[in-house]
C-alpha cells in the first residue's frame, strides 16, 4: 500500500480576531469570502483531524465542511463528571459527511489524566502507532489537530501523539519542512458563519465553556479560522522553561481535594515527549529500512 506523507496543522485555540487576518495574496492557500470555490477546497487531498475532546471540531467548523475529514477523538470529554459528551460530536460528523476515526472517545478524561500522571507511556505509544496506521490506511495528505499550548495536559498529549504518527508514516527522505508551509485560512461567509454559531450555542455540554469563549472576544472573532503549519519538533519541549496553565491549575485542584498529586510539566509532559518521540523515531528507521 502506498504510504501518506501527512502534513501536520494545529488548531487555534481563540478566535483568530485582529490576530490573524487572511491575506490571499501572501498565502496561497487562504480561503476568504470565496467560500467552496477556492483551489483548496477543490482539492481531492484528504485530511484527518485529531483532537483531544470532542466538541474541538466547532473551532474549525468551516473547514470541517469543507475537508470532510477523518475525525480522531483522544477522549470522551466527560471530564469530572463522567458524562462523556462524544454524541453531539458524532451528530455534528454525520451532518457534514465527516467521518469518525479508529480512534474516537478512547480514553475518559480521567483515564487520560492518570496515565499521564503514572507515567503510563506504553498507552501512549499504541495510541500513535495506531494512529499511524489509520492515517496509511485513509490515505492521509495532511494532519490538522490540537496545538501544544500549556493550558490543558491532554491537549498537549495529543499534539504528541500527532506529530509522533505522522513520524512514524513518513517517507525516509521527507523533509517536511519543505512541504507546504502555507497556513490555512478560512472566513466564513454568513451562512456556514451561522451554523457554526449555532451549533457552539446548541452544544448543551459546554454551554459554560461556549459562553466564557464569546465573553472574551466578540462573536464575529469566530468567523476566521486558521489552521498553522507546523514542524516535526513543535511539542511542549519548545516553550523554553515556561510553566505551563495546568501546573497553577493542579496545585488547586489538589488543595480542593479533586487530586492527590499536581501534574508536572518536567515530571511527566516531558518524558512523555521523550518515550514518544523515540519510538517514533524507531518506528520510522524500520519503515525505512523495509522499504
Amino acid at each position: 500500500m502506498e504510504q501518506a506523507t501527512p502534513v501536520k496543522f494545529q488548531l487555534e485555540t481563540e478566535p483568530a480576531s485582529s490576530r490573524f487576518q487572511p491575506q490571499p495574496d501572501v498565502y496561497s492557500n487562504s480561503i476568504t469570502s470565496l467560500y467552496g470555490q477556492t483551489e483548496f477546497a477543490s482539492s481531492n487531498a484528504r485530511a484527518a483531524l485529531v483532537i483531544a475532546h470532542p466538541g474541538h471540531e466547532l473551532l474549525v467548523h468551516g473547514w470541517l465542511e469543507l475537508a470532510r475529514p477523518c475525525v480522531f477523538v483522544l477522549t470522551d470529554g466527560s471530564g469530572r463528571t463522567n458524562e462523556p459528551r462524544l454524541d453531539t460530536t458524532t451528530k455534528i460528523l454525520n451532518e457534514i459527511g465527516a467521518k469518525p476515526g479508529s480512534i474516537y472517545g478512547r480514553l475518559s478524561d480521567r483515564a487520560a489524566y492518570s496515565a499521564i500522571l503514572n507515567r503510563e507511556f506504553d498507552i501512549f505509544i499504541r495510541l500513535a502507532k495506531e494512529l499511524a496506521d489509520a492515517f496509511i490506511a485513509e490515505r492521509i495528505d495532511y494532519v490538522a489537530g490540537d496545538a501544544a499550548e500549556g493550558h490543558s495536559p491532554t491537549h498537549d498529549v495529543c499534539r504528541l501523539i500527532i506529530n509522533a504518527a505522522v513520524k512514524i508514516v513518513s517517507p525516509p527522505i521527507a523533509n517536511l519542512a519543505a512541504l507546504h508551509r502555507e497556513d490555512i485560512w478560512l472566513q466564513l461567509e454568513e451562512k456556514a458563519f451561522a451554523r457554526k454559531m449555532a451549533l457552539a450555542k446548541g452544544y448543551t455540554t459546554l454551554t459554560s465553556e461556549v459562553s466564557a469563549a464569546l465573553s472574551r472576544a466578540s462573536a464575529d472573532a469566530y468567523r476566521i479560522e486558521c489552521l498553522h503549519w507546523v514542524d516535526g519538533i513543535s511539542d511542549t519541549r519548545s516553550w523554553d522553561g515556561e510553566r505551563p496553565f495546568y501546573e497553577d491549575y493542579g496545585e488547586k485542584q489538589v488543595a480542593a481535594g479533586y487530586y492527590d498529586r499536581v501534574l508536572r510539566y518536567h515530571d511527566h509532559l516531558e518524558p512523555l515527549a521523550e518515550a514518544l518521540s523515540s519510538c517514533a523515531e524507531k518506528e520510522h528507521l524500520t519503515n525505512a529500512e523495509v522499504q
